[in-house]
């Protein structure tokens, strides 16, 4: 018996820090799910049209803003990071600045994406218009990790 309730608390114990996506609209899929520990946000800025990207990581409880790239560079781009090799047609940075969490609007004119490795979630398809999108990292307990779905094996064309 003893073994039981030590095993249940251990699937009930916070052990593990996850990146959180939570969406602020009630009849979507993407209300609440997973992003995996480093990813990337994508979009197009408003006035010069070009895309930004935001590489982030997640470090024990906090989320560290390490490069960027850009593909031109104007007013309100940060100029103090350390130049880098960036992917073709952008500038790289490297930033390393810590946020607790990170909170986008996403339309389609920004056109917001996140992007793994692998795979692409195209925000701006699948949430409505305007919406906000909250991300930041939870302690959650084993069953809650496997039990949050991922936000990348639910994007919907």
């Amino acid at each position: 018996m003893a073994m039981v309730i030590l095993c249940l608390m251990g699937i009930f114990t916070p052990t593990n820090n996850a990146v959180i996506l939570t969406a602020d609209t009630h009849h979507h899929t993407l209300a609440r799910c997973r992003l995996p520990d480093g990813f990337i946000l994508k979009w197009r800025h408003s006035v010069e049209k070009q895309y930004w990207q935001e590489v982030y990581e997640l470090d024990k409880d906090i989320l560290v803003l390490t490069k960027t790239y850009i593909q031109t560079f104007g007013a309100g781009v940060p100029s103090t990071g350390k130049t880098i090799s960036a992917p073709e047609g952008y500038v790289g940075q490297l930033i390393n600045q810590s946020t607790p969490q990170i909170s986008w609007i996403v339309s389609t004119n920004m056109q917001g994406e996140i992007l793994s490795d692998t795979q692409t979630l195209s925000l701006y398809k699948i949430v409505p218009e305007y919406s906000q999108i909250h991300i930041s990292p939870e302690q959650v307990n084993f069953w809650q990790f496997y039990h949050i779905p991922s936000c990348l094996k639910q994007q919907r064309e």
